[in-house]
């Protein structure tokens, strides 16, 4: 995947950077992908493709997910004994969201949607980059709690944040550096901090609805009397 802007703007450049960035999307292969490789083996692809064959035995798209469909794809793939691939030499290019806000927005919708997905296969579907923003966000709040209840000192959310933009800083500067681009090193904190943020705490939502997805279904084993709308006999028993 090539990750241009769709337009111009003041976060058009550092948007794009990020989202092709090791220290953005971490080790997502199709993002960062390595040049002049052969065809390796991957935990999920972009703009895929499959024989026919690969629907008859898993099934097709599971049209009830808003987002991340292609990773609940991928998952099943793989436990159906798949390996996927990424190809090099096939390209295409992604072109990202320009606006800071609608970026934080979509980046919190990815968060929610990447944890989503376990309702409907018992399982989580996503890698451990997925959950890295989630544990960081649930990290820093949980810090700051302790603090505020007065049961941990007063720095102690400085212990999960620290850390953090120093490296935010060290990727921007770095990065800054090398495209000589000096804006670069005020703007790339922000945009790498939208993604992070709003990505782990999209996923803090979604695992909410994933534990009351199961609390629903504990409740009804418990009462298995089945919800039917006495106007259309509907069964709402999803989600």
């Amino acid at each position: 995947m090539h990750t241009a802007p769709e337009t111009g703007g003041v976060f058009a450049k550092p948007i794009s950077i990020v989202l092709r960035h090791r220290f953005g999307v971490g080790n997502s292969e199709f993002r960062t992908r390595r040049e002049g490789l052969s065809p390796y083996p991957v935990d999920t692809v972009f703009n895929c493709c499959w024989r026919g064959q690969v629907f008859e035995r898993v099934g097709g798209f599971h049209e009830q997910l808003v987002r991340s469909q292609d990773i609940e794809m991928s998952s099943r793939i793989a436990h159906a004994g798949g390996t996927l691939w990424l190809v090099p030499s096939a390209e295409t290019t992604y072109f990202a969201r320009v606006q800071f806000f609608s970026y934080v927005r979509h980046n919190w919708s990815n968060g929610v949607w990447s944890l989503v997905p376990a309702i409907f296969l018992g399982e989580l579907p996503v890698r451990w980059r997925h959950l890295v923003p989630l544990a960081f966000v649930v990290a820093v709040l949980a810090a700051i709690a302790m603090a505020a209840l007065g049961i941990a000192p007063a720095w102690l959310p400085l212990l999960p944040t620290l850390p953090y933009f120093l490296a935010n800083l060290a990727a921007s500067f770095s990065t800054a550096w090398t495209e000589r681009d000096a804006s670069l090193a005020v703007l790339l904190p922000p945009a790498f901090a939208g993604l992070h943020f709003a990505y782990g705490a999209g996923s803090c939502w979604g695992a909410a609805r994933v534990a009351a997805h199961v609390i629903r279904n504990t409740v009804r084993t418990s009462n298995p009397e089945p919800r039917y709308d006495s106007r259309t006999n509907a069964d709402h028993s999803i989600l």
